[in-house]
């Protein structure tokens, strides 16, 4: 791995971090309806793919598989 491909992956674990903490304990709803939440998470994903591109395969073949759905409240009832 190159110190590029370190540098880009920082960056994206990095908006991954951002993003997750943003939606941390909301519901869908409360997502879906807040426009300025909805945003920044958008630009935390874009920040996540635009490195993503350059990043070799292999690089990221050698990433642990510690990302979970652990974040994702589903305590909220529907509207």
């Amino acid at each position: 791995m190159t110190p590029e491909d370190l540098i880009r992956l920082r960056h994206m674990l990095d908006a991954v971090s951002e993003a997750l903490s943003f939606v941390k304990d909301k519901c869908m709803h409360v997502f879906v309806d807040n426009r300025m939440l909805t945003l920044a998470v958008i630009k935390e994903l874009e920040i996540i793919a635009r490195p993503a591109r350059p990043v070799r395969l292999l690089a990221l073949a050698r990433l642990p598989r510690s990302l979970t759905n652990e974040h994702i409240s589903h305590s909220c009832s529907p509207r």
